[in-house]
C-alpha cells in the first residue's frame, strides 16, 4: 500500500511528500542525490503551487569523504508548468570541484494555491481585505 501523502513529481524530477499542518498551510518535503557541476552541485524540485512565497529550509549531506559545501543559490519560481519551482546549487567551502555524493533535503511550507486552472494557466491572486 502506498503513502497517501507521496506525490508523483514531473517525469524527471524528484517525488515529494505533502501534508497540511496548521493555519491552513501545507509542508512539502523531498531529498535527492545532487547532480554534478563544475564547480558546484545542482538540483531542481518541482512541487505544488503556493498562494505565496512558501518558506524553505534546505540541508546538504554528503557520504564519508565528501567535501562539505555550502548553499550559495536558492531560487523559488512560481507556475513553472503549474508548479513551484525550487533550484538549489552548492559549491565547496573553498571553491574546489566537489567530490563525493551529496543529497540535498528540502521543506517547503506554505499556503497552498486554491482553485488553481488545470490547464496551466496564471490564476491572479487578489491582495487579502
Amino acid at each position: 500500500m502506498s503513502d497517501p501523502r507521496k506525490c508523483e513529481a514531473p517525469v524527471g524530477f524528484p517525488s515529494f511528500c505533502v501534508e497540511e499542518i496548521a493555519f491552513n498551510n501545507i509542508s512539502c518535503s523531498s531529498t535527492a542525490e545532487m547532480n554534478e557541476g563544475c564547480p558546484h552541485k545542482h538540483i531542481e524540485f518541482r512541487l505544488p503551487r503556493f498562494a505565496s512565497c512558501p518558506s524553505v529550509s534546505v540541508q546538504i549531506v554528503g557520504d564519508s569523504g565528501a567535501n562539505l559545501l555550502k548553499v550559495y543559490s536558492l531560487k523559488i519560481n512560481d507556475n513553472v508548468d503549474n508548479t513551484t519551482q525550487i533550484a538549489i546549487e552548492a559549491q565547496t567551502l573553498y571553491g574546489t570541484r566537489p567530490t563525493g555524493v551529496h543529497h540535498c533535503s528540502i521543506i517547503a511550507i506554505g499556503p497552498p494555491l486554491k482553485n488553481a486552472k488545470k490547464d496551466g494557466q496564471d490564476r491572479a491572486l487578489s491582495a487579502p481585505p
